[in-house]
């Protein structure tokens, strides 16, 4: 949650990134720990704004099916495993294990779903 470089000293990490995109198997996909970064960007690039509203809000679900990319993200916890365009890959989710990337993907073809709204109830 806190991307200043400073605050990792001592482990190796050269660089934080509020987020990146990668390219795999031809597919673009934005990484991100907080997806709200992203979505504050997007709604903002369309002309409105999503702060204060609610996960489940028709407005947030909206913006969250149409985005442009595919969205990996954490932070979310066990609110949701894919919504829209997002998927978690938080292990809250996934077994608290790692998810491979392929099975990631797979995450596309479930429901789209807001789990446990009293965790993050506002964006």
């Amino acid at each position: 949650d806190k991307a200043a470089i400073e605050n990792y000293s001592g482990v190796g990490i050269k660089s934080v990134q509020t987020f990146m995109e990668i390219d795999y198997c031809g597919e673009k996909i934005l990484l991100t720990h907080d997806p709200v970064q992203i979505l504050y960007l997007v709604a903002q690039e369309q002309g409105f704004s999503i702060k204060g509203l609610s996960w489940d809000s028709p407005l947030v679900r909206m913006l969250v099916e149409s985005l442009p990319h595919k969205i990996f993200c954490g932070h979310v916890h066990r609110l949701f495993r894919r919504y829209g365009q997002i998927v978690n890959i938080g292990v809250d989710v996934w077994g608290y294990c790692p998810v491979a990337i392929e099975e990631a993907l797979s995450a596309y073809h479930e429901p789209s779903n807001v789990w446990n709204i009293q965790h993050h109830k506002k964006i």
